[in-house]
């Protein structure tokens, strides 16, 4: 016998609760038209005892599939949902480390590109500044090191 996926059982559960009701009802119907109490044991009785058994057994056992389906439910494997992917990964991004930082490196170029397009002016001018601060940089740098040299051969 092949195991039941979580939906099904979930369906036999349904119907299960479905023909619990009805036995209720059944147990209930039969109990008022006769007149019994309703809490009380009646399998003793001589006119209504074997009804009302036969009635009473059915809500038990009902009420036991009920239970044993539910348990079922809780056992099975709930189903897994695949969620399509954001990213298209390179195949030598495996690990969630690196995946992390593909992402991050994904979402700042297309934040850098919504930038550019929406103002390409700004663009230019930041692209002029970098260019001047690294060659300005590069200038201090080779300026300290004939400083260097300088004080060396003295």
């Amino acid at each position: 016998m092949a195991k039941k996926t979580r939906a099904e059982i979930k369906e036999d559960l349904k119907a299960a609760k479905e023909e619990l009701k009805v036995a209720k009802t059944e147990k209930r119907d039969f109990e008022k038209s006769s007149k019994l109490a309703k809490d009380t044991d009646h399998s003793g009785d001589a006119k209504h005892g074997k009804r009302w058994t036969k009635l009473n057994d059915m809500v038990v056992k009902k009420t036991t599939q009920v239970e044993n389906l539910q348990k079922a439910v809780d056992e099975a494997k709930p189903e897994t949902t695949v969620r399509p992917s954001k990213y298209d990964y390179p195949a030598d991004v495996v690990s969630a480390l690196d995946k992390k930082k593909y992402r991050t490196a994904q979402r700042a170029a297309a934040k850098k590109k919504a930038k550019a397009e929406a103002d390409p002016k700004k663009e230019k001018k930041a692209k002029a500044e970098d260019a001047t601060e690294t060659t300005g940089t590069e200038a201090k740098i080779k300026k300290s090191k004939k400083e260097k040299k300088a004080k060396a051969e003295d």
